[in-house]
């Protein structure tokens, strides 16, 4: 039976490999350790280079922010390329996105978004042409949590495969209460052409995008399975919900509604909302967004609630797991 390799960014100096082997017929999937790469402090999120999947880049969160590189071989081990390693533009780099000749940073506590050109072949990055937009942020708005968002915190760089007209950056922005929308101006670098407003406090953290049909509104159901939608996702950490807009390309975004991701309401002050992922349809949950929450408890721990959402149905089940980033 196939093996499969996985590569964990975390919350300490180094990135793991992983190997997962399902479960034969009556026995019990393993997971174990291969190796490690010492890499820096908390390596927390990592991303393959599109064209050449054993070039890894990955963010340290530190104050001065930086980028590294490694290069993996065939059985999973790998090695850091020091003359790679380049600054991220800013403080904590939380979030990377990698195109064939660019890595897109956003800078948590830095408050920007950052370009650094990179490429297949040594030295893999150009630090010289490092770009930085600074993000606004509106200070003093009354309702916000004044312990998170006291700034601009971008969490998540991500395309917008839901504009057909030009290539769109989406960018949520814990500390300001936006998904600012930019795209590529004549000069080649990043601008803002626009945002989305989430619920003042709710702080958005990570996006995901899929389809909807006429019948379902903001759900997805078995009628659309083309993957041609027009649907955001926005889940929303300080208050663990997650925000559903309808995206109208050229037109404003419509928001559709606001959904808790926890039964209990209002959500603990202990319990966030952390990542969000649309995956494939399988026999278990035919169509469903899978919703993962930080236990900022003495033991760290994220819940991974699926939701069924074309059946209006919400946490299905709940299942713990260890904190990968903790």
């Amino acid at each position: 039976m196939a093996t499969y390799k996985i590569l964990v960014g975390s919350y300490t100096d180094s990135i793991y490999t992983l190997n997962f082997a399902p479960a034969p017929s009556g026995g019990t999937p393993t997971l174990t350790l291969l190796s490690q790469v010492h890499v820096g402090h908390h390596p927390s999120w990592i991303e393959a280079h599109p064209s050449d999947r054993s070039l890894i880049f990955a963010g340290l969160e530190q104050a001065d922010g930086q980028i590294v590189v490694l290069k993996y071989d065939k059985d999973g081990k790998g090695h850091k390329v020091d003359e790679a390693t380049c600054p991220s533009g800013g403080a904590d780099p939380c979030t990377l996105l990698l195109t064939e000749n660019e890595v897109i940073v956003g800078n948590y506590s830095g408050g920007t978004v950052a370009t650094i050109p990179i490429s297949t072949s040594p030295p893999y990055t150009r630090p010289a042409e490092l770009w930085t937009l600074a993000m606004p942020f509106e200070d003093g708005k009354p309702g916000r949590d004044l312990s998170r968002q006291e700034a601009s915190h971008p969490h998540q760089t991500a395309f917008n495969p839901l504009n057909t007209t030009e290539k769109e950056l989406l960018v949520p922005d814990l500390g300001s209460d936006k998904v600012w929308q930019l795209t590529k101006g004549s000069d080649g670098h990043w601008a803002i052409r626009g945002f989305i407003s989430a619920e003042t406090g709710g702080g958005p953290r990570h996006v995901a995008i899929y389809g909807a049909c006429a019948h379902c509104g903001p759900f997805p159901c078995e009628a659309d399975n083309n993957g041609k939608g027009n649907v955001l996702y926005v889940l929303l950490e300080l208050t663990s919900q997650l925000a559903v807009y309808r995206f109208h390309s050229g037109l404003p975004t419509t928001h559709l509604t606001t959904l808790s991701t926890l039964e209990q309401s209002p959500a603990p002050s202990y319990m966030k909302a952390a990542e969000i992922l649309i995956p494939k349809p399988n026999r278990s949950f035919p169509w469903c967004i899978s919703i993962s929450r930080i236990g900022r408890t003495h033991t760290p721990r994220a819940t991974r609630s699926p939701f069924s959402p074309w059946k209006r149905e919400r946490n299905i089940q709940n299942s713990w797991a260890k904190y990968a980033r903790g």
